[in-house]
């Protein structure tokens, strides 16, 4: 009866946790900056139009870009766009590296394992928070376009999986001193 009430105990932390950590990895794959409203109008007049010279990169190709579409764009087409040919190898680092810890995060959450968990989230934030330090450093998000909803639902599948993580660890502590006073 105990474990079956130790296990009901762990239960919404543990979904908390999970849901947190699956929601950073569904993160890399929605869009992280939409165009403008007004950039956007403009990408809707002339969609076939080259959004880079010299790239098979069309404007509606850029409308709402994916930190994975980023990654596939800087890497394959970096000295068009970033004027460096290796400059785009480093962009898809990030977003593996992004990737990696989310999946690290969900893993430890499916293990209900908090400390880990913790950790994972906390270099998953790492990588994310200086991609969008470069972002705003190169003036991305200062002309044509704004952040997407993948770059907020990452801030809310972070929090969740932290927050989870902390329950966890609250619980669990919770459980044991209730076994040692038992």
């Amino acid at each position: 009866m105990d474990t079956l009430k130790k296990k009901n105990n762990l239960f919404i932390p543990f979904i908390v946790a999970v849901i947190g950590s699956a929601l950073m990895i569904l993160t890399i794959f929605l869009p992280y900056t939409s165009a403008t409203k007004e950039f956007a109008e403009r990408i809707d007049s002339y969609p076939e139009a080259v959004a880079y010279s010299n790239t098979d990169i069309k404007a509606s190709d850029v409308k709402n870009v994916s930190m994975v579409q980023y990654a596939s764009m800087y890497s394959s087409n970096s000295k068009e766009i970033l004027h460096q040919s290796s400059v785009g190898i480093i962009y898809v680092v990030i977003v593996v590296g992004i990737g990696i810890f989310s999946l690290l995060s969900l893993i430890f959450a499916l293990l209900k394992k908090p400390i880990p968990l913790i950790i994972s989230d906390v270099l998953a934030f790492g990588v994310f928070t200086f991609l969008g330090w470069d972002f705003r450093d190169r003036g991305l998000m200062r002309s044509a376009y704004n952040w997407g909803i993948g770059y907020y639902l990452f801030y809310i599948g972070i929090v969740m999986a932290l927050v989870g993580a902390v329950l966890l660890i609250m619980t669990k502590k919770k459980g044991k001193k209730q076994l040692q006073e038992n």
